[in-house]
């Protein structure tokens, strides 16, 4: 790797025409952030420090980027996580500058400065796959889970084979839904996994997004309630039609919630609600009441612009920390096409 033309560090905050410029060029000159400063500041701005959340190769020779890693922090949505956990975003090196080395480069800055306890990489292409099993990550794919809404017979959003097994159908009468609009009426003790959230990472990532609208529910024992685990979502709506997708998940998987789905769903009149996950123990979401996709079924993953097919997404993760969860709100993944 040629270093010496080369400064590696930390986007400063005064260089965003040239990290807009890089993108523009050398990503997507369409891309959410290229459209929108909001979009980009929300996910990477560091205004404390001053600093954009990109690892850069600075070509000292042409004062331009040649190539750019994005990352973030848990601690951007939640100043009092000090767990070191990581998502990583845009990976990209310019197509002159690939023989160089500093891809890599990039890359081992990242871990080097930070020496994270946990860092995942979320829509992996298979080149970044190569890169990430050699430093031994595990590697692997979102499972898609899905409840049909009952009371509906037609659906046109996706494409739907299985039934809901009789089991999956048992409800627990103990438990109720209901909509939180103020988090701070919880106590913030739900988190039982890596990486580390807390209530105050879901009101900032959340609650205060710059363009979607997320609503976050809780999931209450009535007799004694205990708020169980919360979830967010967001209606998606395809001409006339509309699902429900869960983004993410704090807390324990409830099992026998199928109805209490079946009701949030007709109060939306949504054809299905679906969770894209990972998790070491698929077991528990199957019995909350929901059913994994199969091959043979179209569930869309995409509806910027609308693809009524199956996308796979590729992730790979290293971590210190215990039972690793991966939801559709991590990392970049649940963000918008369109301003």
């Amino acid at each position: 790797m040629h270093t010496q033309q080369y400064e590696i560090r930390i986007c400063k905050q005064s260089e965003y025409d040239k990290l807009i410029r890089f993108l523009k060029e050398h990503w997507n000159k369409d891309h959410i952030f290229v459209k929108s400063k909001a979009m980009l500041d929300f996910q990477h701005l560091d205004s404390q420090n001053s600093l954009y959340n990109f690892i850069v190769a600075h070509n000292t020779n042409t004062q331009e980027f040649d190539a750019i890693l994005g990352f973030i922090p848990l601690s951007h949505y939640d100043e009092n996580l000090h767990h070191n956990d990581f998502w990583l975003a845009i990976w990209k090196v310019k197509e002159e500058s690939k023989k160089s080395g500093i891809g890599l480069g990039v890359l081992l800055y990242f871990i080097n400065t930070f020496n994270p306890r946990s860092v995942a990489a979320i829509g992996t292409s298979a080149i970044a796959e190569r890169v990430y099993k050699a430093y031994r990550w595990h590697i692997d794919a979102l499972r898609h889970f899905y409840i049909k809404n009952t009371r509906k017979e037609c659906f046109s959003i996706a494409t739907f084979i299985s039934e809901a097994q009789e089991s999956k159908r048992v409800s627990q009468p103990s438990i109720n839904f209901c909509e939180i609009t103020n988090l701070d009426t919880l106590t913030d003790s739900l988190c039982t996994y890596t990486p580390t959230k807390s209530l105050e990472f879901f009101k900032n990532r959340y609650m205060h997004h710059p363009i979607y609208t997320y609503k976050i529910y809780g999931i209450f024992d009535t007799n004694t309630q205990k708020c169980l685990a919360l979830f967010v979502f967001r209606a998606v709506f395809v001409e006339n039609a509309c699902c429900l997708r869960i983004v993410d998940y704090l807390g324990e998987f409830v099992p026998h919630c199928y109805e209490s789905f079946q009701n949030l769903l007709e109060s939306y009149n949504a054809e299905y609600i679906d969770m894209l996950c990972y998790t070491p123990n698929t077991q528990q979401i199957l019995q909350m009441g929901f059913t994994q996709k199969q091959e043979n079924e179209a569930v869309p993953n995409y509806f910027e612009p609308f693809v009524k097919d199956n996308v796979e997404i590729r992730f790979a993760y290293k971590s210190a920390g215990e039972s690793y969860v991966i939801f559709k709100g991590d990392s970049d993944q649940d963000r918008p096409n369109f301003v």
